[in-house]
């Protein structure tokens, strides 16, 4: 296995192990069976950490089928800068436009994510201009809403590709601040990532030590199971704003035991559960047998939501059982079709997921941090709802009140 590092200055390294590096000085650790493809890995991540916003008004690149890239989507594509990046990724041939063509021929009514909000907004632009056919729109967008950033047409053309959409992503401006489908991930092949989060502040002893940690992890790992912990603690300002809006809708801080191992320095309401889920807790301010379960998607920049019962007991099971049939006897009284609230995994870990379709955890909307509005069709409000993250706890509080 060969190994190597990029340092905070961009320099790269190549070592046989990562046992004695500073760790405050590494913005990215890689390793491969294959040593060429790592070092083309390695080139690709320091060309992502020298882009420029200058280098984005001027990203064309030939067209070849063969080669790879790296992409990405502006919100103002008049001036494109590192800091109105809404999606980035990587493809062959027309990947680069699908996602514009992908919306011309979707019903708008059903958007749920805020990539695609996005990219009907601007398509939206175009159709006031003048009449364009499909075909021209996406032409247009091409090197204006979105414009490749790297492009190889050798062997190693996906792992460079790859490597420089997860450093984008994780390491430059964050999976929290982007709408993409997909959180960068760290593996291809045997190749294998560990990159230090966007917006993780090492200057704080517990988050450099839990950086120290998963370098060291990482190294007899093919990726380091503190990643999530990692990207939890990179969120911190994101959760002080959150704690603070949930407040104010009569929404507190719950205390959870579990999943805090590695980050007693976060707020007793953070922990990461399940399969690396990032997650709050919050309860009402009444004595409902339930709590709210805010999942930060490393997915989509926002909140999928959550109730599970208050006791993590078979007790608090029956409690948390109970209080979601009278919610739903309720509701039939009261409407004009049967509601039937489904619990996923009944017992002390059950949970039920209030805005999918039927409760069933398909297409389960991921509501942004920012408030826009996403398309909900829970079956206790009116289908193809339009909601922020703000409007749903407001229903949400009002319904299962």
């Amino acid at each position: 296995m060969y190994r190597g590092y990029i340092d905070k200055n961009h320099k790269i390294e190549l070592v046989s192990s990562f046992d004695h590096i500073n760790s405050d000085l590494i913005f990215l650790v890689a390793k491969d069976e294959n040593d060429e493809r790592l070092k083309a890995a390695l080139n690709a991540a320091k060309e992502a950490l020298a882009i420029k916003d200058s280098d984005l008004k001027n990203s064309k690149y030939q067209n070849d089928k063969s080669c790879s890239y790296t992409y990405m989507y502006f919100k103002d594509p008049s001036l494109p800068s590192l800091k109105s990046i809404f999606y980035v990724g990587k493809g062959k041939g027309t990947r680069w436009t699908q996602h514009v063509y992908d919306q011309l021929n979707k019903d708008v009514s059903l958007v749920t994510n805020k990539k695609e909000l996005l990219i009907n907004d601007w398509i939206k632009g175009q159709h006031n201009e003048n009449e364009f056919s499909s075909k021209s729109i996406v032409n247009k967008s091409k090197n204006l809403l979105v414009r490749k950033i790297g492009q190889w047409c050798d062997q190693y053309s996906e792992a460079s590709a790859f490597t420089m959409e997860h450093v984008l992503i994780s390491g430059l401006i964050g999976v929290f601040d982007l709408a993409n489908g997909n959180g960068g991930q760290s593996t291809y092949k045997s190749l294998n990532l560990l990159v230090k989060p966007a917006k993780l502040d090492t200057t704080i002893p517990a988050n450099s030590k839990l950086w120290n940690k998963a370098i060291k992890k990482f190294e007899t790992n093919n990726r380091s199971s503190l990643e999530p912990f990692l990207y939890l603690c990179s969120a911190k300002k994101i959760v002080d704003e959150i704690t603070k809006k949930l407040f104010s809708l009569n929404l507190i801080p719950y205390p959870i035991p579990y999943g805090r191992k590695e980050i007693d320095h976060m707020p007793s309401h953070c922990a990461v559960v399940g399969a690396g889920d990032q997650s709050l807790y919050f309860r009402t301010k009444n004595e409902h047998p339930f709590c709210l379960q805010l999942k930060l998607s490393k997915k989509e920049a926002g909140f999928k939501i959550n109730l599970k019962p208050l006791q993590r007991t078979l007790n608090g099971f029956k409690d948390f059982k109970f209080f979601l049939n009278e919610v739903s006897n309720q509701k039939n009284q009261n409407s004009n079709f049967k509601i039937k609230f489904q619990i996923k995994k009944e017992g002390g870990d059950a949970y039920f997921k209030p805005f999918a379709p039927d409760g069933k955890g398909r297409k389960d909307p991921v509501f942004p941090i920012d408030d826009t509005e996403v398309s909900v069709q829970p079956n206790w409000l009116p289908s193809h709802l339009k909601l922020n993250l703000t409007t749903a706890l407001k229903h949400l509080n009002d319904n299962f009140n």
